[in-house]
């Protein structure tokens, strides 16, 4: 199986070798007669693990993990997509080692075995996989982009406010 992590293309080893773990918060609240009381805060940001080989059939192996590290160092994120174009959401480079395979006589490698994890970046830039896109309509989100701030509590009068 193969998944791309921007434009490089990774050759998932095994049928478990790609990991998707998907998380959901919740806040414990202790009540002083009777049990403690849960309260949902939101999911958490998806994290993958690929265990995958670099092949020269697809460019430099040298080169290709020499781009997954500048995408580390520069906190890029980056499109992670399965061979059949699904989208797994956008990713940053957390970890990455790797093992050098096959290598022609003078040392060079014909293949790179390696492991990347990931964490999903949701950013300026990037809507969350679908989850958040009305958020920029909210009275409060349309007076911090006028403002040129990212708001102060301040900002929201008690006539906004929501209990539920």
């Amino acid at each position: 199986m193969f998944v791309k992590f921007g434009s490089i293309p990774l050759e998932v080893l095994r049928v478990d070798g790609l990991e998707l773990r998907d998380t959901w918060a919740y806040s414990e609240h202790g009540a002083i007669e009777g049990e403690p009381r849960l309260q949902f805060q939101g999911k958490g940001l998806r994290r993958a693990t690929v265990d995958f080989r670099l092949r020269a059939e697809h460019g430099d192996p040298e080169a290709l993990l020499d781009q997954l590290r500048q995408a580390g160092d520069s906190g890029e994120a980056r499109l992670l997509q399965r061979g059949d174009g699904r989208e797994l959401g956008r990713f940053v480079v957390t970890e990455l080692s790797d093992q050098p395979g096959w290598a022609l006589a003078d040392g060079k490698p014909v293949a790179i075995t390696a492991k990347m994890k990931l964490r999903e970046y949701v950013g300026q830039a990037f809507a969350p996989r679908g989850e958040a896109a009305g958020a920029g309509d909210s009275p409060r989100a349309q007076r911090a982009t006028q403002s040129g701030g990212g708001g102060r509590p301040d900002d929201v009068s008690s006539s906004e406010i929501v209990r539920r």
